[in-house]
Order: structure tokens, then C-alpha cells, then sequence
């Protein structure tokens, strides 16, 4: 008769012990990354973000009617931008073109903490003016430019592309997403709109039910932080209208992309000499109704 040699089982104990740690270092190498996961990443480390720089493309396309009479209008928009944390403050100079009016404009502003308010100086030609307004809750914390919190809503539905891509030389992540009317906080939106001296939603006759956006966020696979961030509108409506005292206006289309090229380069952001003297808006010679705010007078 052939004896048979069974297993020790220290053998076996062996054997199980190597199975389960390749089986934790599998699952230790391939941990799933999901959107939701890299957002929350992404908001913690812009959270220690000291300073920003990068340029902004927007392109829109408007519809003007009163008294039966129509004008179409494609506007486009093109700033580069350099923004602290703290102190909170933002500088940009930026380029406005009205395709059929046949107007470009070219601007520079600065924002400002002054106490407990924002103030925005902007300077046309050789003419510097400026506003104040409080600073909203909902303002980002790195010089007013980007906040993640705000950017989809809370019920939105996020999709992280399975091809990583490439930007400024650097792979990314991209996450998608669509943003809608019922996404948007009025209250936030009325708070944002009071801060830049407009007036909120109703006294504007604004509609937004025919707001769709596709979102698309893209992220540093290194660091976490955001390289871009880019919206387009969608659907078959227009994006909004707004009819005040007889003048309709429909936005019927609208892109833009925020670039960010730099992290924590900018060490401080000073307001030049000439802008001292600048037209206050905020004083009684220049008071505006506030269904128009500062916008109309810029």
C-alpha cells in the first residue's frame, strides 16, 4: 500500500497567507477612482491654494427685440486673469468684441478687499472707475474665480471619463456633468447678483426653465487641482430671457473655458497709482436704477 503525505498545516497556512496578501496588494494598486471622490479632493486642495493665473474664452450668441423690431448679435469674450487668497484680490485685462456692431472693447480691472467690501476698479481708454459692493458667502476664496462647490449642482450627475487626456503638457482626469434650472440656488444667485450692485431674479424678468449646461471639469492626475474648466449650452431652448420696460433679450447660445496655468506663483496684487483717483459709482451723481447695476454704466 502507497503511503500518502498529507499537507502540514503550516503548509497550508502558508499558502493561504501569500493568496490573501496578492489579493490585498491587487486591490491596494487598483483602487477605483470615481468622480464624486476626485471633487471632493479637488475642493480640499483648492482650499489651500494661495494664488492662481490663467485666461478666460467666452463666446455668446443674443437676441434684441422691442416694438417688432429684431437684432441678432454674437458677442465674445477673451481675459487673462491673476488671483490671490490673502488677501483676497483679483487683476484681469480683458477683450470684448460685438461682431455686428462691429465694436471691441478692451478693459482692466482689479478687485479688491477694502474692509468688508469688494471694490472693482475698472479703467476704459485713460478713465478708471470703481464700485463697491459686500462680499457674498458664496464668493470663492481664491480672488472670486473658481468654486468648485458651486459648479454642479447637488443632485447632478457626474461621469468620469475612462481615457485620461492631456492639458498644459500634463495628463488629466474629466469628469462631466449637466447643469439645469433647478440645479441653480436663487437665493445664492440673487445674493451674487446684489453684490455686483444689480438687482436679483424677479426685478430683472428673468427666466431660466430653458437653462441646460454641459459641464466638463478636468482635473491634474498628480495634483488634484483643476487645469480647466469649460461649459456649453445644450437642449433646444434658449439659455435665458429677460424682458424689462418693453426690450426682450434671449442668450441662445453660450460657451466658455477657464484655464488655469499656474498655482501659487502670484505673491501680491497691487493697485496701480492712477487708479486712486477713480470715479466712485457708489456715490449719488452716479446712482443707477437697480434693475441695471454697474454692467450697464461699464
Amino acid at each position: 500500500m502507497k503511503s500518502v503525505q498529507r499537507k502540514k498545516p503550516a503548509g497550508r497556512m502558508l499558502s493561504a497567507a501569500v493568496v490573501l496578501l496578492a489579493a490585498a496588494t491587487l486591490s491596494g494598486c487598483g483602487e477605483k477612482v470615481t468622480a464624486e471622490g476626485l471633487m471632493q479632493e479637488a475642493a480640499e486642495k483648492m482650499a489651500e491654494v494661495k494664488s492662481m493665473k490663467g485666461v478666460y474664452d467666452m463666446d455668446m450668441t443674443m437676441g434684441v427685440s422691442q416694438s417688432g423690431i429684431s437684432m441678432d448679435m454674437d458677442v465674445s469674450a477673451n481675459m487673462d486673469f491673476e488671483s490671490t487668497a490673502e488677501p483676497s484680490a483679483m487683476h484681469c485685462n480683458m477683450v470684448m468684441d460685438m461682431g455686428m456692431l462691429g465694436l471691441s472693447v478692451e478693459t482692466e480691472m482689479y478687485v479688491m478687499m477694502e474692509e468688508d467690501q469688494a471694490v472693482s476698479y475698472v479703467c476704459m481708454g485713460d478713465q478708471w472707475m470703481k464700485q463697491s459692493a459686500a462680499m457674498p458667502d458664496t464668493a470663492s476664496d481664491t480672488g472670486m474665480v473658481l468654486n468648485l462647490d458651486t459648479l454642479f449642482g447637488e443632485n447632478a450627475a457626474l461621469t468620469l471619463l475612462d481615457e485620461t487626456e492631456e492639458e498644459n503638457g500634463k495628463e488629466v482626469y474629466v469628469i462631466t456633468g449637466t447643469v439645469s434650472a433647478e440645479d441653480i440656488d436663487m437665493e445664492q444667485f440673487n445674493e451674487i447678483m446684489g453684490s455686483t450692485g444689480a438687482a436679483g431674479l424677479d426685478d430683472l424678468g428673468l427666466d431660466l426653465s430653458g437653462l441646460q449646461m454641459d459641464v466638463a471639469l478636468r482635473l491634474y492626475t498628480d495634483s488634484r487641482l483643476p487645469a480647466s474648466v469649460s461649459m456649453k449650452s445644450s437642449g433646444d431652448g434658449e439659455v435665458f430671457t429677460m424682458e424689462m420696460e418693453g426690450v426682450e433679450t434671449t442668450l441662445d447660445s453660450l460657451s466658455y473655458e477657464l484655464k488655469i496655468e499656474e498655482y501659487d506663483t502670484v505673491d501680491e496684487i497691487v493697485l496701480p497709482e492712477e487708479a486712486s483717483g477713480a470715479i466712485d459709482l457708489n456715490s449719488e451723481e452716479f446712482q443707477v436704477a437697480p434693475a441695471y447695476g454697474a454692467e450697464e454704466i461699464y
